[in-house]
């Protein structure tokens, strides 16, 4: 019985300087279209990230003004005096540090109807007894920062006008639900109505 004799496959050999090409295996094909998907998927999302934040801005604005039968400086002694809060405001139940420029402060505020959270706001600015900023970051900076005023406007001897308002900026100020504004805003008319009964009080 002969035996076949072998013979190799002839192959042509790439010719010096070109890099040859190897063909596309079945098996990278569902790669491929996995990750055509996922660049689709990214794109469709900043699109539509980057329409909401055109047509949202990305800074909410919450405000809030009560007027006050009190004298200025007598509105301005209540809020200055933050180791008295847990007395009277219903929202920002506790404020630990001093009413100056430059300070860090630790403050407990809880939302109505949702649970306390706790923040570090710094003082920005500071007037006797007139005005008081403040800046805190609710998640890392440049997500979600609000920049807390409050506004002292004297009407007359004896009344006051109060501004109370935070400027919510960063990425998820566009993306916010608005119960989350909603509730800032119930929050700060809460305490404003307290603070009105507080310094209307003999």
């Amino acid at each position: 019985m002969a035996i076949p004799r072998y013979e190799p496959k002839s192959r042509v050999l790439p010719k010096a300087g070109e890099r040859r090409v190897p063909s596309a295996s079945p098996r990278s094909r569902p790669v491929r279209r996995l990750s055509l998907g996922m660049i689709g998927f990214v794109l469709v999302l900043g699109i539509a990230g980057y329409a909401l934040v055109q047509a949202r801005g990305t800074h909410r604005m919450v405000e809030t003004v009560i007027d006050i039968a009190a004298p200025r400086d007598k509105v301005w002694a209540i809020l200055s005096d933050f180791s008295a809060y847990g007395d009277w405001n219903p929202y920002f139940t506790s404020v630990e540090g001093v009413a100056e420029a430059g300070a860090q402060l630790r403050v407990t505020h809880g939302n109505p109807g949702g649970e306390a959270i706790q923040i570090q706001p710094k003082i920005q600015r500071l007037i006797e007894p007139q005005e008081m900023r403040w800046l805190v970051n609710h998640w890392p900076a440049g997500l979600l920062d609000g920049h807390h005023v409050i506004l002292l406007e004297s009407l007359s001897v004896e009344a006051t006008r109060l501004h109370q308002a935070e400027r919510f900026s960063g990425l998820l100020a566009a993306f916010g639900s608005e119960g989350l504004f909603e509730k800032a805003r119930e929050g700060f008319e809460a305490m404003n109505a307290a603070l009105k009964a507080r310094a209307e009080s003999p």
